[in-house]
């Protein structure tokens, strides 16, 4: 994919919707191309990783392994990114992510990512503040399936 492409890509991506053409241009510039086929293991959990992806094509499946068996926990389409927990944090991935069909997305170097943001100081601003929100969300969204699940097992 050329760079112009990967600018309007990102563009639309939440993370990165308040920076201007030129910072875009510089994320641009560290993205590559990979494609994963329908049932391919992206990521797995309790390992160490060091890139984020941003699905372009196709959607994966985040899952979580309990007792051998997978859990789908959510999917991710066009525009979702994946993986940046593990880099923010410095942490082990927190789940499985798997091509739920044929998938094309960016993938991005973590450490030349934290370098650019944190060279670029209203890049890094920016980035963090929405990645903080969507890390809000995420949390929230888990606390509410936490809390169903408790309700339903109380019942009994």
């Amino acid at each position: 994919m050329s760079e112009p492409n990967a600018v309007e890509i990102l563009k639309k991506i939440y993370v990165f919707s308040d920076l201007n053409e030129k910072q875009l241009e510089k994320i641009a510039s560290l993205l590559k191309p990979v494609k994963a086929k329908e049932g391919k293991t992206i990521i797995k959990e309790n390992t160490k990783g060091d890139d984020i992806f941003i699905v372009l094509e196709g959607q994966v499946r985040i899952s979580r392994f309990i007792n051998g068996k997978e859990e789908a926990i959510t999917f991710l389409n066009p525009g979702d990114m994946f993986g940046e927990m593990a880099i923010l944090g410095n942490l082990e991935r927190s789940a499985t992510v798997i091509a739920h069909t044929n998938v094309i997305m960016f993938k991005l170097k973590g450490k030349d990512f934290i370098d650019l943001i944190d060279k670029e100081i209203e890049i890094g601003f920016k980035v963090y503040k929405k990645m903080a929100k969507t890390l809000a969300k995420r949390l929230k969204e888990l606390d509410k399936r936490y809390h169903d699940i408790l309700a339903l097992v109380s019942m009994f």
